[in-house]
């Protein structure tokens, strides 16, 4: 059986229980957006999109947001959200958009739920679809909770910051400087430098702003 079949199986059993909710998603959604200007981001994408939680905000503040997940059993989340219409369920590794779709493809909490050897594959295949900036929100510990039908560790592919700094640079993306938050690290990527000879890293290429930067830049 194919990985995707398998971790689909066990994301479809963990929310059937009505006890798997993934509570680092919203955490971090309420940790970082209000810190973040997303005024030059039109489009946006969520993979492993989950409830749907982050799809919802962006569509509020007037994004084109669309959310893919693996599991079919939050479907209902989606449509009490009513962001059934921007949401699909589809695999990580075949996301259902043309090349270059998104302003941002978001990836919270995600890379970790898939096998270490089918890692490059995703990436690429998320690089495709985005058009400019990455934002992969990665836990590089076992997770606090077991899953809910079956006690069995929820991440199966545990590495160090730099190993993930690796596999960014190995399916070409333009790393930013890592953001590291106790367990977890951030890591913000960029398709290509807007300018070569005006930028100096993939940081200031960046279409996102943290707002205390925003309001610097204006300064100046």
């Amino acid at each position: 059986m194919a990985w995707q079949e398998i971790e689909k199986a066990r994301y479809d059993e963990a929310y059937a229980t009505g006890k798997y909710v993934p509570v680092n998603e919203i955490r971090f959604y309420h940790s970082w957006l209000p810190g973040i200007n997303f005024s030059k981001i039109n489009t946006i994408l969520d993979i492993g999109c989950g409830l749907g939680w982050g799809v919802q905000y962006f569509r509020k503040i007037g994004k084109i947001a669309h959310g893919i997940d693996i599991s079919n059993r939050i479907v209902w989340s989606w449509k009490e959200r009513k962001i059934d219409k921007f949401c699909e369920v589809a695999s990580a590794d075949s996301i259902p958009f043309p090349d270059d779709s998104f302003d941002l493809v978001m990836c919270l909490d995600v890379l970790e739920h898939i096998p270490c050897y089918a890692m490059q594959d995703v990436l690429r295949e998320i690089r495709r679809v985005g058009n400019h900036d990455f934002v992969f929100l990665i836990c590089c510990e076992p997770a606090h909770d077991k899953m809910p039908h079956d006690g069995s560790e929820p991440h199966i592919c545990i590495h160090d910051y730099e190993w993930w700094r690796e596999q960014m640079i190995e399916a070409e993306y333009i790393n930013a400087p890592l953001d590291i938050r106790e367990d977890h690290v951030m890591i913000y990527c960029i398709k290509e430098l807007i300018d070569k000879q005006k930028r100096t890293s993939a940081g200031d290429s960046l279409l996102l702003y943290k707002k205390d930067e925003l309001a610097e830049n204006r300064k100046s």
